[in-house]
């Protein structure tokens, strides 16, 4: 008979690998597409990545780095069952950190 926490060992792991494949993607796209690819003084620093003074870039890439992190720790360190809830609480946060940077990159 299985044991208890085998249900929650699979749904760690599960998340973890989620987490370990979403996280680098998230970063790769918030470096891709919030990094301002010109000057963002004089007439041309007026909108894009530059309207908000790097905010989305620090947004995207710190907060999926965070985010991530914390969802890999808190499932697995300690002792005892891995915590089976945290690396999906950790993805939830890359994907709210790439839409708050996202919509504020679309503010102007």
């Amino acid at each position: 008979m299985p044991s208890k926490s085998s249900g929650a060992r699979f749904l760690a792991i599960t998340g973890t690998v989620l987490l370990g494949l979403s996280a680098p993607l998230a970063f790769l796209y918030s470096v891709m597409a919030f990094t301002p690819t010109g000057s963002c003084t004089g007439a041309s620093g007026g909108g894009g990545a530059c309207a908000h003074g790097g905010v989305p870039m620090v947004i995207g890439m710190a907060g999926v780095a965070v985010f991530a992190l914390v969802g890999f720790v808190g499932t697995w360190a300690g002792r005892g069952a891995p915590r089976a809830g945290m690396p999906y609480v950790g993805l939830a946060g890359v994907v709210v950190s790439v839409y708050v940077a996202s919509s504020i990159m679309s503010m102007r």
